[in-house]
């Protein structure tokens, strides 16, 4: 028996020694299988086709008109790869719109980009906001999905993987010599050491409250704040918005200002994916050649668990260490030995630890008592158990058309979903979601943003070309993969920590002329216009993913600025690279009270102060200009009557604290309080109603046969709304009156006059001459 114990025990070390270097193993093919997945991939291609053709067509029927064809666009532009779209107003005013073709290049959108918003600019007006809102999405979204084209059209033609990344690196590490040469000094090394002194003497000299203010925003707050693009990132001329894509190309942070962050939820979907494609070029022979370091692409990292998505990350920097899943990831992060990581790892650790944040929130925000999904459930049950909560129907759901996000919003009407074409689409069909986000995304509630946001997210875990399991990454990965002879630059100088600082420093504090930059924009609308002091306050209880009704989106490029600040303005940047200098900041979420600078970087935050200061300093204008304008005069008068009798409402706590006192007249029972005789009339209705009785509750016995009857022969009419006043009054005057039967009350009537009479006395008689007069216009 003893031997044959060993046996076995021999037999299952050596499993665990062939699955161990199995586990270990990295295939170079497999690798050039991720990558082809999203140069190759003919679905990919379709898709991102498909989205182009609708979003040009989107644009031809838009509602801002805009840009419209003058002589200087058209020398701007190269007209070959745009058309001129024809609009009759009225048929009276001919617009000539010019929208982009298919073959426009990605420079060629840029352009377009830059004529769209200086007319957006010069025509601003606030009452179409949300219609500007979407042309800027359809505008950014049309020129993620170009770049994303990008590589795939130029391995169609060369057939080789290589050249197609390096194709897509052009575009984000331009050659600028010119540039360099025309602003030379404000490149060197001596105008930032310069400001870096400055800002330094100011530290340490007794600092006054606005001493640090006044080297954002500089002397003169008036000037900003009268601008009249304060809600654009930039002011309507093109040469400079020309200049800051010129200065991120120099820097070499241009696919943030092209891609940017979008919404919170766009995020990660677009901008991982051009940083691990920027990955795959930089080391390019260790992944595809030699096979040294495992590659992912960046929708199978997303597909992961929320651990193991660290674990591959791990895997594809070349880092070693022991990954502990009971262990905080700051914490295994901070303990191992990073020096060797590439640039690219330090920002995809960012994006990978803001996704998880992400998922987290949306499903602790949609968790109730009908949805149970958890943060560590199957990608493949998670998906499953919410379209079973939309739809009923796992195989078959399409939630714009589901009874639960329809009764969210009566206005919304569904597509004619009875057909089987319609039943046989997928919940993530291209046309459906983009039709109803472009056609509906203003109607939107809050529960519909996350109902949507939460559809997206389930397509980006399920990876439908299938999600293999962590397994085969646990084995640390080798060593020195880093060290190759063979590595080329692809931009790397230009986008190394320091440039980064330097060139985030450089695009936001650039101004044209007197304007205002961009961060003197953001910082003078948060601190002097919203008014802010404690951000925090404001941000702890919201969610992270963002909606789309927000003043921000009226220039899409704020959440690039933001990505940018955020990126920047951890407090130990100068000296750790962008996954330590987080970490360390996040030393505080250990703590319950969270800091706006270590977590809260959202602009729904910024949505929640700009609310709370409409609330405060608008309110009051806009119901005297806005709102009285879509009301009823019948309805404003209601309400004004509601407003006078509610002056009197102390009289009814009169009514409720002393009734202990009251004596009961002959024969009668003591009264009980007001406010409790009326809640058992709305109870009694509640239970009415739940028998299918409505809520009232008729004296009549015979009522309720009356009900059934008409009911059975379609004659029923269900009871008036102003019937409840009429049922109520009953219970309020019989409560009035027994307080003015009383023997005090009627003895200060019968024997002084009205002069005499205690102001109490006085407000409890006006009160009820008020509601006898009203009582119909009262609403409870």
């Amino acid at each position: 028996m003893t031997s044959l114990r060993n046996i076995r025990v021999l037999f299952m070390f050596l499993l665990l020694f062939i699955s161990k270097n199995v586990i270990g193993y990295v295939n170079e093919k497999e690798n050039l299988e991720e990558l082809k997945y999203v140069v190759e991939s003919k679905e990919m291609f379709d898709n991102l086709t498909g989205l182009e053709r609708l979003i040009i067509q989107t644009l031809k029927y838009d509602n801002v008109r805009l840009p419209v064809l003058n002589p200087s666009l058209e020398e701007y532009l190269n007209m070959s790869n745009f058309m001129i779209v024809t609009h009759n107003i009225n048929n009276k005013n001919e617009t000539k719109l010019v929208v982009p073709t298919p073959n426009a290049e990605i420079h060629d959108l840029i352009k377009y980009e830059h004529v769209t918003k200086q007319q957006i600019i010069q025509r601003y007006d606030s009452e179409n906001s949300d219609s500007i809102k979407k042309k800027l999405l359809l505008l950014k979204a049309l020129k993620i999905t170009k770049l994303m084209l990008i590589p795939m059209y130029a391995y169609e033609k060369t057939k080789d993987l290589k050249k197609s990344l390096e194709e897509l690196n052009a575009v984000f590490f331009p050659k600028d010599e010119e540039l360099g040469k025309e602003n030379s000094y404000q490149y060197s090394k001596s105008y930032f050491e310069k400001i870096i002194n400055y800002i330094n003497g100011v530290k340490k000299k007794e600092s006054k409250d606005n001493a640090y203010s006044t080297i954002i925003i500089g002397e003169d707050l008036s000037k900003i704040q009268k601008s009249s693009d304060l809600f654009f990132t930039t002011n309507d001329n093109i040469e400079f918005m020309s200049k800051l894509d010129k200065i991120a190309g120099h820097f070499g942070i241009a696919m943030y200002n092209l891609v940017g962050s979008n919404l919170i939820g766009k995020l990660f979907a677009a901008l991982g994916h051009f940083v691990v494609l920027q990955l795959a070029l930089r080391r390019y022979d260790q992944f595809f050649k030699f096979g040294k370091v495992r590659f992912f692409n960046w929708q199978k990292i997303l597909s992961f668990s929320a651990t193991d998505r660290f674990k591959v990350l791990d895997t594809m920097c070349n880092v070693q260490g022991f990954q502990d899943v009971q262990t905080k990831r700051r914490i295994v992060y901070l303990k191992d030995d990073r020096k060797s990581t590439f640039d690219e790892c330090n920002i995809l650790e960012f994006l990978v630890h803001y996704f998880n944040k992400y998922q987290s929130s949306l499903v602790s925000g949609l968790y109730q008592e009908d949805f149970k999904t958890h943060y560590l459930q199957e990608h493949t049950d998670i998906r499953n158990e919410f379209f079973k909560f939309m739809c009923n129907d796992i195989n078959h759901c399409n939630i714009y058309s589901s009874k639960l996000f329809l009764s969210e919003n009566d206005s919304m009407k569904p597509l004619n979903s009875d057909t089987p074409y319609y039943k046989s689409i997928s919940a993530y069909n291209l046309y459906t979601n983009f039709f109803y986000f472009t056609r509906r995304y203003t109607q939107f509630t809050p529960n519909h943003i996350l109902y949507v946001h939460f559809l997206n997210l389930t397509g980006i875990l399920s990876n439908f070309t299938g999600v293999e399991k962590c397994n085969s990454i646990e084995d640390s990965p080798k060593k020195s993969a880093n060290n190759d002879s063979s590595i080329e630059d692809y931009g790397q100088s230009k986008s190394t920590k320091c440039n980064f600082c330097k060139g985030v420093f450089t695009y936001i504090n650039s101004k044209h002329e007197e304007t205002p930059s961009m961060l003197q924009k953001f910082f003078t609308f948060v601190t002097k216009i919203i008014n802010i002091n404690s951000v925090s306050t404001l941000v702890r209880n919201l969610s992270v993913y963002e909606e789309y009704d927000n003043f921000l989106t009226n220039d899409i490029n704020w959440y690039t600025f933001l990505l940018l600040l955020r990126l920047t303005s951890y407090k130990e940047i100068a000296e750790k690279d962008v996954g330590e200098a987080m970490y360390l900041d996040l030393k505080k979420e250990d703590k319950f009270n969270k800091t706006v600078t270590t977590n809260y970087w959202y602009p729904s935050y910024l949505k929640k102060a700009y609310t709370l200061y409409v609330r405060n300093k608008l309110a009051i204008n806009l119901v005297l200009l806005e709102l009285e304008n879509l009301l009823n005069k019948g309805t404003i008068e209601k309400m004004k009557k509601c407003v006078r009798f509610l002056l009197h409402v102390n009289s009814f706590l009169q009514l409720d604290f002393f009734h202990n006192l009251n004596e009961p007249g002959p024969r009668e029972n003591r009264m009980h309080p007001l406010s409790m005789v009326l809640e058992n009339q709305f109870a009694l209705w509640s239970s009415s109603s739940s028998l299918g009785y409505f809520f009232l509750n008729y004296d009549d016995p015979t009522t309720r046969k009356q009900m059934h009857e008409k009911l059975r022969s379609d004659r029923m009419v269900i009871p008036k709304f102003y019937k409840v006043s009429v049922m109520l009054k009953r219970h309020i005057t019989k409560a009035y009156q027994s307080y003015f039967n009383q023997r005090h009350v009627r003895n200060l009537y019968e024997n002084y006059d009205t002069f005499n009479i205690s102001n109490k006395i006085m407000l409890m008689k006006d009160s009820y001459e008020s509601y006898l007069e009203n009582y119909q216009d009262i609403i409870f």
